[in-house]
């Protein structure tokens, strides 16, 4: 699986952004009952790495094993890591903060700057993974990161559309594209009806 990054405007980088962080990065559970990099927003090197990390190994493991959110604001790599990173790249990161998804996974935010992460920070950041499961769990994309990728892509998309297609004709039609695509429907159709009508 490729690690998918997602600089721009997604979740993940309103994430990343909300904390000035370096990364944000999604954890989900694979087959294997370890978690694996699902998704992941960057500033700039170091980029996250395609990793699945057992329960227990590291930081992000001790999150998925004991379901706990953990603060770290003085990171000593002599006596812990992260995982997510090329061993070398990882003294770089000076804080970081993550917190266990409900329907489990982690989500986890770092930093390269000295950083004093909160507990209100964390607060946010669980609020952050709730509603990030949700949308994942709903749509039934924990298992598949690829079509993940392709749900929030389409999301992304649709956010869009409006500044670059403002004629209702061309909106209309490459909304109804996007929708099908992004939902996995054949056919998608659209119906209106004048006020006080009796037929579509």
């Amino acid at each position: 699986m490729i690690p998918l990054h997602d600089n721009e405007n997604t979740l993940l980088a309103l994430v990343r952004t909300t904390f000035d962080a370096h990364s944000a990065v999604l954890f989900l559970p694979d087959e294997s009952g370890n978690c694996t990099v699902a998704l992941s927003s960057s500033d700039e090197e170091p980029f996250v790495q395609e990793v699945s990390i057992a329960p227990g190994k590291g930081l992000v493991g001790w999150i998925l094993r004991q379901r706990q959110p953990v603060i770290v604001n003085n990171l000593d790599m002599r006596h812990t890591f992260l995982g997510y990173y090329n061993t070398e790249e990882e003294e770089a990161i000076s804080a970081f903060m993550g917190c266990y998804i409900p329907e489990g996974g982690a989500l986890c935010v770092d930093s390269v700057k000295p950083r004093a992460f909160t507990e209100a920070d964390q607060m946010l950041l669980h609020r952050f993974a709730r509603h990030i499961a949700r949308q994942v769990h709903s749509a039934g994309l924990a298992s598949d990161a690829e079509e993940l990728r392709r749900y929030f892509g389409k999301i992304e998309e649709l956010s869009d559309l409006g500044e670059a297609n403002p004629g209702w004709r061309d909106y209309l039609s490459r909304f109804l594209r996007i929708l099908a695509e992004g939902t996995g429907f054949d056919y998608v159709a659209f119906a209106s009806a004048a006020e006080g009508a009796t037929t579509y």
